[in-house]
């Protein structure tokens, strides 16, 4: 039966890259193969030293004994436990050591194999492992081949175990590197998948808000007015809200998924587009009191968008929560790329009456509060403290803000700042 030498290859290869990162070994494989090919080839040199290979000995059985564990690491997948390697390296360089070399030479080849063990154990199993193999090894070099050998084996365990310690510390650092970058991916695709859901749910939620307005007012043209006219008007515009939207989705989708942060920014509404966006809900029936201040183009793309969003927020909420009220809208721009938004209206009698003052909040507000908070802005939700019976939005973003890409932060979030579930 032939053995097809590329697969075995390929499979050790495999063996031993899912054995050591299992175990959080992220050195590569021919690493291993060095460190094995060394220990063996160590006790090659030594059996050499002591002419017990071409004349076979007993001793020369040692050599066979130190590859046992390095072929089991190879041809088998489980981890041989640290205890039976020692166990075996340590016994077959003792028994080497017992044999006495023929060549005029104190540089003894087992010394090396015995350094070669030391410093794999304390890089694959630890510095107590390390320590606790290289004492043992002192020993058994100082029981089985006298005192002189440890002259240049003390040195020699110590030189492997702070290779060793350094090598397994550098592993460590290499691994939590890993570990922070895939963190760091994790969070970017979260925070992608976060940004792509609140430019969705925003324009979802401010279609289908305007949407009902059109639709109820169409309702009402036929059910109060008999007024066919009016209510095909209302019909159509709320259609051409319907389409607008779906387009505006795809648009949004595609951009978000393909084009660069910065295309995308570009890409998407802002403070410029305020105006046309209160247009369209006063279209729907809603009545506004819209007022604009200072000069929008101050204003980042990425603040801008965040403003446009909140104004488009506020304004569906209202007309989800109490179309039959008015709003009042103030938009003001400073000249250092700040701005501010106060968002009023009337909050319903009967919602006025219950107690907890409103339902629960949406995933809109939370949105809302992300995108101030990458700003380090400010954002008060709720009743209007100084009346009661007015609901109120009140936005700050900072001069020249600008967003940092991260979400939240004790470092950017003002703890004066009051938020407060979006009740009605």
């Amino acid at each position: 039966m032939s053995v097809d030498l590329g697969a075995f290859l390929h499979g050790a290869r495999a063996r031993i890259e899912d054995k050591g990162a299992q175990r959080g070994l992220v050195y590569p494989w021919w690493i291993a193969v060095i460190a094995s090919v060394g220990q063996v080839g160590s006790m090659v040199v030594a059996a050499m030293q002591r002419d017990v290979l071409w004349t076979p000995q007993p001793v020369a059985l040692a050599v066979l004994l130190v590859a046992i564990p390095h072929v089991w690491h190879f041809a088998v997948r489980p981890w041989l436990h640290w205890s039976i390697g020692t166990v075996v390296g340590l016994g077959a360089a003792g028994w080497m050591l017992t044999s006495p070399m023929t060549v005029d030479t104190s540089a003894d080849a087992t010394v090396l194999a015995v350094t070669l063990l030391v410093g794999e154990m304390t890089t694959t199993e630890g510095a107590c492992v390390g320590l606790f193999v290289g004492g043992l090894s002192v020993a058994v070099m100082g029981l089985t081949a006298g005192a002189d050998v440890l002259e240049l084996g003390v040195p020699s365990m110590l030189a492997a175990f702070l290779i060793g310690y350094t090598l397994r510390w550098q592993m460590r650092a290499i691994v939590a590197e890993r570990n922070g970058l895939d963190s760091a991916r994790d969070r970017a695709a979260l925070e992608e998948r976060q940004r792509i859901a609140r430019e969705i749910h925003d324009l979802v939620a401010h279609s289908l808000s305007v949407t009902l307005l059109h639709v109820t007012g169409a309702r009402r043209a036929l059910t109060e007015d008999r007024d066919v006219d009016d209510a095909v008007q209302a019909l159509e515009d709320a259609e051409r809200i319907g389409r607008q939207a779906m387009a505006d989705i795809r648009r949004t989708v595609g951009v978000l998924n393909s084009a660069p942060r910065t295309d995308v920014q570009a890409a998407l509404p802002g403070a410029a587009d305020i105006p046309a966006l209160v247009d369209d809900v006063r279209a729907a029936g809603l009545e506004v009191d819209f007022a604009q201040t200072g000069d929008p183009s101050g204003l980042s793309e990425s603040a801008g968008l965040c403003l446009f969003r909140a104004v488009q927020e506020s304004l569906s909420n209202v007309a989800r929560h109490a179309p039959s009220t008015s709003a009042t809208v103030r938009v003001a721009h400073t000249a250092d790329g700040g701005a501010t938004l106060t968002v009023r209206n009337a909050v319903p009698a009967d919602v006025r009456k219950s107690a907890s003052g409103g339902g629960p909040g949406g995933s809109g507000l939370a949105g809302m509060a992300a995108r101030v908070e990458q700003f380090g802005g400010r954002l008060y939700v709720g009743r209007d403290p100084d009346d009661q019976c007015f609901w109120l939005v009140d936005l700050a973003l900072p001069r020249g803000a600008q967003n940092d890409g991260a979400v939240g932060g004790d470092d950017v979030v003002d703890e004066a700042c009051v938020m407060r579930k979006w009740a009605r």
